[in-house]
């Protein structure tokens, strides 16, 4: 992998991605490829009110350490996230009130409406770990405390990780029996450890490396976002929304795409990239209502 842990896989920080990608551990929801929010750890929920919500948590789930999951587990685990000192970006601004009608159901009343409550919980630093994983000092470990279909056994710092397949996952069980995760930030170090089989899957090979490859190891994915170049339009220059618009104008995307991706890439055709089907109707549109500005040279 790329981009190695910086908060010891804490899912209160960017490392959450890697348990979702890992499927180590899971939320009360997840989305689909239109972004609407699908059953996972919890089955159904329904809207009582603006602001009171009841979420009807899976039966039959265990956690990697042998504990049941249930509403009081999932009660602990979202308010440790509430209570945290750095707050998951989830839970930025946000409050609520959590209880448990019953074993197998959790109530949520928040603080104001928040109708995208269940797409919210289906985020990566909100996954429900056993009560195991919150620590006395506030840090959180994932190691044995998940419930996906893959346990964290160890963790070597910042350079490795070892996972076990998880034979009392709920759900379809792993077809392999582990994973062992090297986590190296060179890209050229990654690309030769897939040509060698020294790695059965390295991830962000870099363009200049492709070349090099075996076409039948390459697997190439459209990303949800864009890069993009920013102006400080506050003071300045770009203040003047023309000059913006000139600066835009100037720009040979094409150039870049087959320049700096080396054709690894598409020119932007809108806010939003092609990996994101509901903004397909917000794509093919992306000339300036603003004239650009123009100036005469001077000698």
């Amino acid at each position: 992998m790329a981009i190695a842990p910086i908060g010891g896989l804490s899912p209160y920080s960017n490392d959450a991605s890697d348990l979702s990608r890992w499927d180590t551990a899971e939320s009360l929801t997840q989305l689909d490829t239109s972004g609407n929010p699908q059953p996972s750890l919890a089955t159904s929920w329904k809207q009582i009110d603006d602001v009171t919500w009841e979420f009807t948590i899976r039966s039959g789930v265990t956690f990697q350490d042998g504990t049941k999951l249930d509403a009081k587990a999932v009660v602990n685990s979202l308010q440790k996230a509430l209570d945290a000192k750095s707050r998951p970006i989830a839970f930025d601004g946000f409050n609520m009130k959590l209880s448990t009608p019953d074993d197998m159901t959790v109530r949520m009343v928040t603080a104001s409406p928040d109708p995208i409550l269940p797409a919210r919980l289906s985020n990566p630093q909100l996954v429900i770990l056993s009560a195991a994983a919150y620590k006395p000092d506030g840090t959180v470990s994932p190691v044995g405390t998940g419930t996906g279909a893959f346990k964290i056994t160890n963790v070597g710092g910042k350079t490795t990780a070892t996972l076990d397949r998880y034979d009392g996952y709920w759900g379809t069980k792993a077809k392999a029996a582990g994973i062992d995760v090297t986590f190296a930030s060179d890209g050229t170090a990654r690309a030769a450890s897939l040509r060698s089989g020294s790695a059965d899957i390295a991830e962000s090979i870099p363009v200049s490396q492709i070349p090099l490859m075996d076409p039948k190891l390459l697997h190439q994915v459209n990303m949800p976002r864009t890069t993009s170049l920013y102006f400080n339009n506050s003071k300045g220059v770009f203040a003047d929304p023309s000059m913006r618009a000139a600066a835009r104008a100037a720009l040979d995307v094409n150039a870049i795409v087959s320049g700096v991706y080396e054709g690894h890439g598409d020119a932007a055709d809108g806010l939003f990239g092609p990996a994101i089907p509901w903004a397909k109707d917000l794509r093919g549109n992306t000339a300036s209502s603003i004239a650009p500005a123009t100036r005469r040279a001077s000698r």
